[in-house]
Order: structure tokens, then C-alpha cells, then sequence
């Protein structure tokens, strides 16, 4: 492997871009249901990472028929026993999600197949639009999941990265799986500042954070297999795609974020990252897919963790919308303005005492100007992070780990213009201790219900945070 050089972290800036046609985003979404619940020692809600594939291609016919999605139509695609996710003890797919140009402004919904489909939205597309996001969707009892395409025709790609278990079954084959660690966000890298500048045609990037804390003896970053990250690519010269992959690993057959010149593009993903022995970081690659120049910027919002005996494990929620500000869902029925934070409350349906963050498609509706926006617990000071970055009128969403402070409150801060902000639920964090609860934990109470989780969920007071990063950057 290459050795890396010392980077640092950099502050964000405000980021424009040129508009495009609004698309919509749909109305309030059915009430919420978990599907799992943990109990003490077992691997329930753990991440699973895979090699990214493509489960689905209509444009190829792989995994559905050889044909544009029409309008008010569905594919059910089959996720378990595929791509290296199991055919059994699978609650959740990771999936990066592309609509590829619709005849008409549309939007995406995916959601567990035979399920009611929720009035909540994936993804977001204007005519001739190829854009793409993640989404963590619940399979259903075979293994599927459904994706409706409300208007026009649209061909649809996923590619999968990953899997949430939904009970024990797993460990005797496949260990007990990665818990999640919210990092303090940061900047990890920003190719405008970097020396070597924009980052150039079939270029790699290879990067680590480094999570090391010099004053605690625990080395975690030996222990860490993937990282949650927000990808921004501006200044592309040309049409192509970016790719996210483990530092020792080969380029993928999938994308991780389509490049659009004269745009601004977000998506988080979840990449794979393999320990780098010279300077003792998670590393992972960046891979310019175009014959242009891009400018790339990289945010951390956390880590998946194989070897620590406390952390956040997930569980599906049915979709469910908790913030629109253009008709109040959530207390706040007008745009966020120039510089404005609102602040928003995770009622008792979607979070409890040990539930740190939620899981959501975050959407920016018809801003006034080019904007960013960002999601985090309201409790400290504004991060240097961007979650979106849409252009005036656009209709953008992305994927959004949104941490939750002691009172299951949250903020949203807009940098420019005005814009409307709506945000769906589609799973959560929740704290957990392998091994037996400690003496602060929850009683056992017998089956799960819909809106709790049971035994070894544990207060917040018992979860820390990960530490802040240091970048490492290799040109």
C-alpha cells in the first residue's frame, strides 16, 4: 500500500451551483414500527459490510426486467442471497440508490416489498437528471425491497454496501458484525485547499482519519472496518462518476456519487476501510471516474467498530416524515432564512432515552439561492460540515445521521437564501452493550413492542462519543 502523508482538517465553506427543475417531495408518512429489538450479547442491529455490487440495473436487465420503470410503477428486487448479503438474518440493506434520466421530474421511493408503500421520499430527480443516495431500507420477510417511480420513465441502479442483522443468526458464520461510534464531524479533505488541487482524471486519493486519542492507550483505529462520510463534488469539468473503496482493495463495478458539470453533488456513503500500518489509520480511497478535473471534499460523520464492547446498533423504522416545514410537521411551517438554525424535537415514536441518532432522507425544497445545510445535536457550536448542498430551485436529498442531544432534540442550519426542509425517518441508533446490561440499564420486559427497544439498551449517560480526527491525505 502507498504511505500516506499528514493532512489536516478544514473548515467548509458555502457552496453554489446552477439550478435545475423542481421535482416534488410527497406528503406525511404512515406511523413508524420497529423491527427488531436487541437483547444482552446478541449481534441484533450490527453492521455487515460487503464488497459493493450492483443488485439492480434495468438498463441490463440485472435484477429486474430489461426496462424503463413507468410511471406508478414498482421493481421488486431481491437483496438477501446476493452481492455477499445472506439469505436469512438480514433486517436492512445499505444501499446507494441511482435514478438515471427520467422523461419527467419524479422521485423514488423504496421501502420493504408487500409492505404499504410510505408517502415518503428516496430520491429526488429533474427531467434528463442522473443523480443518486442512500438509503438503509428494511427487507422484507423474503429478502426484497420495493422501489415506486412516481412520474415519467426512469431507469434505476443499486448497489449494495452493506447489511444491518436483525437477530443472532449470523455469529456463528459471520461474527457478531461492526457496531456503530458518531464521530465529532470534520473534514477530512477539500481538494480546493490541497497543493495538488482539483483532484485529476482517473485519479485515486487515498485518505485516513485518525481517531488515536495520544492521552487514552486504546488504539481505535485498528479496530474500525468502514466509515459513514459525506461526499461533495463541485468544479467538474466533465460528466462521470466518483467511486469510494477500502485503501487495499480494487476499484468496484459501482459508483458512489454521479458528476454533473456545473453542479454541486452530495451523497453519503458507507465505504470500507483497511488499516494502514505506516500511519496506523482506517484508509480508504477516492477514484476520479471521468476524463475532467473535480474538485472533492470529504466529510466524516463516523465509524464502524469491530472490536469495542459498547456502541450503536440499528433498527428499522417504516418510513415516516418528522419535519416539513411547508405545512408544520415538526412545529415549523415556514423556510429556514439567510443563516438560520431550527431547532426540532424526535418525539417518543421514533426515539427514546437511548436513542442517539436517526437515520433520514433529508431533503432541501426550491432554495432561493445556492445553499448548504446542516444537520446536527444543536448542542455545540455549528460543525464544519455540509449534509446538502443544493442550487437555487432545485429539489435535493440526501442521506443524513442525525445526532440526537440528551432531550432527543436536533438543529438544522441554512447558510444562504430561504429553503423549506423535510426530513424522513427510516431507522435509528440505539446504544448497546455486549454482554450482560450494566446496573443502569433498562429492565428486561418481556417481547419488543412497536416503539421501544428492550434489555440491553442502555441511557445515554453511558455512551461517548468518538473522538475528534486528524486527517491523513495521499496524493
Amino acid at each position: 500500500m502507498k504511505n500516506l502523508r499528514r493532512g489536516r482538517v478544514l473548515a467548509t465553506v458555502a457552496l453554489t451551483a446552477l439550478a435545475t427543475a423542481a421535482v416534488p417531495v410527497v406528503a406525511q408518512a404512515s406511523s413508524p414500527a420497529l423491527v427488531s429489538a436487541f437483547a444482552p450479547g446478541d449481534a441484533t442491529g450490527t453492521y455487515y459490510q460487503v464488497s459493493p455490487s450492483r443488485l439492480l440495473d434495468t438498463r441490463t436487465g440485472n435484477g429486474a426486467p430489461k426496462a424503463k420503470v413507468g410511471e406508478g410503477r414498482k421493481v421488486d428486487l431481491q437483496v438477501t442471497g446476493r452481492g455477499g448479503v445472506p439469505a436469512t438474518g438480514v433486517s436492512a440493506a445499505v444501499l446507494n440508490l441511482t435514478g438515471i434520466t427520467p422523461t419527467r421530474g419524479t422521485y423514488l421511493t423504496a421501502y420493504p416489498a408487500g409492505a404499504a408503500r410510505p408517502t415518503a421520499s428516496t430520491l429526488n430527480l429533474a427531467s434528463g437528471q442522473i443523480r443518486a443516495n442512500l438509503v438503509t431500507v428494511p427487507v422484507s420477510s423474503t429478502g426484497k425491497v420495493s422501489i415506486y417511480n412516481y412520474h415519467g420513465t426512469i431507469d434505476i441502479a443499486a448497489d449494495v454496501l452493506g447489511f444491518y442483522s436483525k437477530d443472532d443468526s449470523l455469529q456463528p458464520t459471520k461474527g457478531t458484525g461492526t457496531q456503530f461510534q458518531l464521530a465529532e464531524p470534520g473534514r477530512l479533505f477539500d481538494s480546493r485547499t490541497s497543493p495538488d488541487g482539483a483532484v485529476r482524471p482517473s485519479e485515486e486519493v487515498f485518505m485516513g482519519p485518525d481517531f488515536n486519542d495520544p492521552a487514552n492507550p486504546s488504539d481505535i483505529n485498528t479496530r474500525i472496518r468502514a466509515l459513514a462520510v459525506n461526499i461533495t463534488a463541485l468544479n467538474a469539468q466533465k460528466y462521470g462518476y466518483l467511486q469510494a473503496y477500502a485503501a487495499d482493495a480494487a476499484a468496484p463495478a459501482t459508483s458512489a456519487l454521479n458528476l454533473v458539470p456545473g453542479k454541486v453533488v452530495s451523497n453519503m456513503t458507507v465505504v470500507a476501510a483497511s488499516y494502514e500500518p505506516t500511519e496506523k489509520v482506517p484508509a480508504f480511497v477516492i477514484k476520479n471516474h471521468s476524463s475532467g478535473t473535480v474538485d472533492v471534499l470529504v466529510d466524516v460523520v463516523g465509524y464502524y467498530d469491530e472490536g469495542s464492547a459498547a456502541g450503536l446498533h440499528y433498527s428499522p423504522i417504516s418510513p415516516r416524515r418528522i419535519v416539513d416545514t411547508r405545512n408544520g410537521t415538526g412545529g415549523r411551517s415556514t423556510p429556514l432564512g439567510y443563516k438560520t438554525t431550527a431547532g426540532f424535537t424526535a418525539d417518543s415514536t421514533v426515539a427514546d432515552s437511548s436513542t442517539f441518532a436517526l437515520v433520514t432522507n433529508t431533503t432541501a425544497v426550491l432554495p432561493t439561492a445556492g445553499t448548504f445545510v446542516t444537520v446536527w445535536d444543536g448542542t455545540t457550536a455549528l460543525p464544519t460540515v455540509s449534509n446538502l448542498n443544493p442550487a437555487a430551485g432545485d429539489v435535493v436529498a440526501n442521506a443524513v445521521v442525525a445526532p440526537l442531544s440528551d432531550a432527543n432534540t436536533f438543529s438544522v442550519f441554512n447558510r444562504n437564501g430561504a429553503t423549506d426542509v423535510v426530513m424522513d425517518v427510516t431507522g435509528k441508533f440505539q446504544f448497546h452493550t455486549q454482554g450482560a446490561p450494566t446496573s443502569s440499564s433498562k429492565a428486561a420486559a418481556g417481547p419488543a413492542t412497536a416503539d421501544r427497544l428492550v434489555a440491553a439498551a442502555e441511557p445515554r449517560a453511558a455512551y461517548t462519543r468518538g473522538n475528534a480526527f486528524r486527517g491523513v491525505i495521499l496524493r
